[in-house]
């Protein structure tokens, strides 16, 4: 993979294009999350909210396993552009990131319990829920915990049951490319090369765009000026990098959130592991979130190597849930974000009407047996 990337074993220091309008420097809110266990452990939970107070929609983004909000940089940018619609709010998970790490092992009723926390710190009384591999397996306990609180579930590439001891474990080609990651720690630009394999499907790396990115750096810019750095030009003292395909882009934009997130905390590794371990709903459990009335939309990726698009299928089946598949690796939210993010606009219009339609309903019936 170093050929291919044209890598070396070291920790490079390169400056890397302005991809996704994000400023880590700047002080984003952290929330005091404080056990409701006989512990009373709290911890410093960050997160991120775009979009005004005001906005009729509520979404709660909940990202996976070993993976920070940063994953969900193409829905900030979308709909961000929406505030007076969209209130959104992106938050790293308990164990990773800038997020506190408490005592392990987590579980994803924990982990639920940590995202409608948020959404109470943020005075939220109705919202919609989005969640990601892991993130999916915590939605899923947002709706059983508060069921008149959700007005919709989205559940990326997830599952909710696994068979056997090893059934929650990733096919072998997913497993390998997390061991791939985990041997080359303190090497960022190997690691994005084998993140990029891992997560996107190969007709989308491969795809040409020729798209140009802003670089805000400012150094070499002379040897740019030059035409000594590859794919970089300077006009009029403004420099873009050209990308010829998604390869190039996102490895750029992986290799510059590796050297942005802070190094995992083993404590938090091994509770995020535990939770995707343990993660299991009984017949009952299922058979409450089916018959809870909540919307649910299930999506799956033809080209999965993390989560097999059975298990998606699967789920759709067990909740009798809305269905999309995509042609895409694991990295749905990013690989097929226009056509997702639409998606997701229609069904939290959809589930507003619904709703709107029961509580008239309700209405009705109080007044005909009133009268």
């Amino acid at each position: 993979i170093n050929a291919e990337y044209g890598l070396s074993l070291h920790n490079s220091h390169r400056k890397t294009p302005k991809i996704f309008s994000e400023n880590k420097k700047k002080k984003m809110p952290y929330f005091e999350r404080i056990e409701n266990d006989d512990t009373k452990t709290s911890w410093n939970m960050y997160y991120e909210t775009y979009g005004s107070s005001e906005a009729p929609h509520k979404v709660l983004f909940i990202m996976g396993y070993q993976a920070s909000h940063l994953s969900w940089h193409l829905q900030k940018s979308y709909f961000a552009k929406k505030p007076d619609l969209y209130q959104c709010v992106y938050y790293d998970n308990r164990g990773f990131a800038w997020s506190g790490v408490p005592p392990p092992p987590y579980t994803t009723q924990m982990l639920a319990a940590d995202g409608i926390a948020l959404a109470d710190h943020l005075g939220w009384n109705k919202f919609h829920v989005v969640g990601a591999s892991m993130g999916g397996m915590i939605a899923q306990h947002v709706g059983l915990l508060a069921p008149a609180k959700v007005q919709s579930l989205t559940l990326l590439v997830t599952r909710c049951q696994s068979k056997g001891w090893f059934g929650w474990l990733p096919p072998w080609q997913g497993a390998m490319g997390f061991l791939k990651i985990s041997w080359y720690e303190g090497y960022p630009e190997t690691q994005a090369a084998y993140g990029l394999q891992m997560l996107f499907s190969e007709n989308f790396l491969s795809k040409e765009i020729n798209e140009e990115v802003e670089v805000t750096d400012e150094k070499d810019t002379e040897k740019e000026a030059d035409g000594q750095v590859e794919n970089v030009k300077v006009v009029e003292g403004k420099k873009t990098k050209v990308y010829k395909t998604n390869q190039e882009k996102f490895f750029d934009y992986f290799f510059k959130r590796k050297l942005l997130i802070p190094t995992p905390n083993q404590n938090g590794v091994y509770g995020q592991t535990m939770a995707v371990r343990g993660h299991h709903l009984t017949d009952q459990e299922v058979e409450t979130l089916r018959d809870s009335k909540i919307p649910i939309l299930v999506v799956g990726a033809t080209d999965d190597v993390l989560m097999d698009v059975s298990h998606c299928r699967n789920l759709r089946d067990l909740l009798n849930a809305q269905y999309e598949e995509y042609e895409s690796g694991h990295a749905v939210a990013e690989e097929c974000s226009e056509v997702l993010n639409q998606r997701l606009e229609k069904l939290w219009a959809e589930s507003e009407q619904q709703q709107s339609v029961v509580g008239e309903q309700a209405s009705e019936t109080t007044d005909t047996s009133t009268a």
